[in-house]
């Protein structure tokens, strides 16, 4: 399965990192994070899909800063005005919404709400953040 998540349409080393880290990297970090959600008994409420989506998206975004700091990034034809950190988000969302489960978008939401970066690559100054999730978060 893992290798199946290295193949395009989610991975192509011609990607610009932006949509390396957006789809491919959060996919990945969440087959981790699924072995670390085994584990929380603690927050119960926190514990289910919405936990390992926000650590993996965590993840992906560690990642994607890291990536660009030290090799730089190429720009998508015809999005070249748009930063790289919105392309990133966009293309979570992106992959996202091609799951059938019925709750992809309430998942990107809540983990969305929870991420600082996400509220200031966008300038969304009110987000109410999820009150039952805080110490995790």
């Amino acid at each position: 399965m893992f290798f199946q998540m290295l193949a395009a349409p989610l991975y192509d080393s011609e990607y610009p990192l932006a949509v390396q880290y957006g789809r491919a990297g959060h996919d990945v970090a969440v087959s981790m994070a699924i072995e670390l959600e085994n584990v929380i008994h603690m927050h119960p409420k926190c514990a289910g899909s919405d936990l390992t989506e926000y650590l993996a998206m965590r993840a992906a975004w560690n990642g994607f800063q890291s990536a660009t700091k030290s090799k730089g990034n190429r720009k998508l034809p015809g999005l070249e005005t748009i930063p790289d950190e919105q392309i990133f988000f966009y293309s979570m969302v992106q992959s996202k919404c091609q799951e059938e489960d019925g709750n992809q978008g309430r998942r990107v939401n809540n983990v969305l709400k929870e991420m600082k970066e996400f509220r200031e690559t966008f300038g969304c100054s009110l987000v109410e953040k999820s009150a039952n999730c805080e110490p995790l978060f």
